[in-house]
C-alpha cells in the first residue's frame, strides 16, 4: 500500500513539474488489452525518466532487473490462470509493485496470500 500511495504522490508531484522523476519502471500487462498499455505507457513517459513494456507471455525476471517499480496490470476473467502469476512465484520476487485492475485479487490468489478468494 505504502509504494501505491508514494507512487500516487510521485505521478501528482510530476504531473505539476516539467522535470521527468528519475525511476524506470516497467509495465507488464495484457496483450488482449494493448490499447491500455500504449495510452498508460504513453502517460507516465512524460512523467518519469524511463518507461518499458512488456505482456505477461512476454515477461521475464531479466526485463525487470533494471526496473525502480513493476505495474502489473491483470483483469477478471477471460481464459487466463489465475494460480499462477505472470510474475513468477512470490519467494523470487524483490521489487516495488503497482497492481492495476484485478492484479491484487489475481495476485493473492496466484501467490496464496491474504486478498484471494475463499
Amino acid at each position: 500500500m505504502r509504494i501505491a500511495l508514494t507512487l500516487s504522490f510521485a505521478v501528482a508531484a510530476a504531473a505539476q513539474s516539467p522535470e521527468r522523476l528519475p525511476l524506470h519502471l516497467l509495465f507488464v500487462g495484457e496483450t488482449a488489452h494493448a490499447d491500455r498499455a500504449r495510452e498508460l505507457t504513453e502517460f507516465l513517459s512524460g512523467r518519469f525518466t524511463k518507461i518499458a513494456a512488456t505482456t505477461h507471455e512476454a515477461f521475464t525476471a531479466d526485463a525487470a532487473a533494471d526496473a525502480d517499480v513493476v505495474l502489473l496490470d491483470w483483469h477478471q476473467g477471460g481464459d487466463m490462470d489465475r494460480t499462477r502469476s505472470p510474475l513468477g512465484e512470490l519467494d523470487a520476487w524483490s521489487k516495488p509493485l503497482v497492481l492495476l485492475g484485478s492484479a491484487g485479487l489475481n495476485t493473492a490468489i496466484a501467490w496464496n496470500v491474504f486478498g484471494g478468494v475463499g
